[in-house]
C-alpha cells in the first residue's frame, strides 16, 4: 500500500514538473517547441500501444514496475504537451481547450489508477483452500480465484485472499492480467517454475503446457479471468471462476479473448479433476 500510494504520488509530482518544463521551453526555447512537441506526441502514441501489449514490456520492464505504469505512463507526457500549448495559445478559446484536457487527462489518471491508493480486497474474500479450483466469492475478483486455481492444479496450496493480497485486487475495480502476473510472479519465486505472458496464436496454445490463465472482453468496461485446462482444434476446456468447468468453442474464444495468455514452465503434478468439464452457453461475467 505504501509503495502503491509512493507511485501515485510520484507520478501526479512528475507531470507536474512536466508542466513547469513546458512552460520553460515554450518561453526559453520556442524554435524547439515543435519538434519536442512531435517527439511527445509519438511517444505517447507508442505508450498507449505498448498499453495494449503487455506481452511486449514484461520483456524489458520489471512487472514490479509495469503495474504502476499501465494505463498511467502517458500522464507526465500529456501533461507536457498540454503546458506547451497553453503557454503558446494567444486565444482565449485555445486556452479553454487545454484547460478542457487537462481536466479529462486528470479524470483518467484518477479513474485508472485509484487501485494504488484504495485498500486492496484481500482480507474480504476467502481464504478457502482447495485441490479444485476455487470459484470467485465477489463479482470483481475473478483475477485472484483463477490465479489461486491455477496453483492448486499444479500442486500448490494458495487461496483467494492470497492471491487477491498479491495481485493488489481492490474492490469495484478486480485487477489486470499485468498485476497477475506480478503476484504470480511472488508467489513462484521460491519454487522451481517460471512463468511466462505472451500472445500465443490458436495453434501456440494447443502446444503451451496446462493449465493457462486467459483474459476474456465481453465489453469494452469489462474483462474476465479464465483458466485454460486444455486447448483442441475447434474448443478449449476451461474452468470459469463464475460458471465453473465448460468447454468453449474456438471461435467464441477468438472473439472475446484479449490475446494475452500467462502460462507456467515446470514441474507439475498429474491432476484429475478437469474431467467432467461440459458444453455450456457462453457466459457473461460480471467482472
Amino acid at each position: 500500500m505504501i509503495e502503491s500510494a509512493a507511485w501515485f504520488a510520484g507520478l501526479i509530482v512528475t507531470s507536474l514538473m512536466a508542466v513547469v518544463v513546458a512552460s520553460y521551453i515554450a518561453r526559453r526555447r520556442p524554435a524547439a517547441r515543435h519538434f519536442i512537441s512531435l517527439c511527445v506526441f509519438a511517444l505517447t502514441l507508442l505508450a498507449l500501444w505498448l498499453s495494449h501489449r503487455p506481452d511486449l514490456t514484461v520483456q524489458f520492464i520489471s512487472p514490479d514496475v509495469l503495474i504502476y505504469l499501465e494505463s498511467t505512463a502517458t500522464l507526465p507526457l500529456t501533461a507536457l504537451l498540454i503546458g506547451l500549448g497553453w503557454r503558446t495559445s494567444r486565444i482565449r478559446r485555445a486556452r479553454m481547450l487545454m484547460v478542457t484536457g487537462g481536466v479529462i487527462v486528470a479524470g483518467c489518471f484518477i479513474y485508472n489508477s485509484f487501485w494504488m491508493i484504495w485498500p486492496n480486497a484481500g482480507t474480504n474474500l476467502s481464504d478457502k483452500t482447495a485441490a479444485a479450483p476455487i470459484k470467485q466469492s465477489t463479482p470483481y475478483s475473478c483475477v485472484p480465484a483463477a490465479c489461486a486455481s491455477a496453483l492448486g492444479q499444479m500442486g500448490i496450496v494458495s487461496c483467494e485472499s492470497e492471491m487477491a493480497e498479491l495481485t493488489q485486487t481492490v474492490p469495484l475495480r478486480g485487477a489486470t492480467i499485468l498485476r497477475a502476473y506480478a503476484g504470480l510472479s511472488k508467489r513462484l519465486s521460491s519454487t522451481d517454475m517460471s512463468l511466462h505472458l505472451t500472445r500465443p496464436s490458436w495453434r501456440d496454445l494447443q502446444s503451451l503446457p496446462m493449465p493457462a490463465l486467459a483474459v476474456l472482453q465481453f465489453r469494452p468496461d469489462q474483462t474476465h479471468m479464465v483458466l485454460i485446462l486444455s486447448a483442441s482444434e475447434h474448443q478449449l476446456q476451461m474452468f470459469d471462476p463464475i460458471d465453473g468447468e465448460l468447454l468453449f468453442p474456438r471461435d467464441a474464444y477468438e472473439r472475446h479473448a484479449t490475446g494475452q495468455v500467462i502460462w507456467f514452465d515446470g514441474p507439475r503434478p498429474n491432476t484429475t479433476w478437469r474431467a467432467n468439464a461440459k458444453s455450456k452457453k457462453l457466459p457473461q461475467p460480471a467482472i
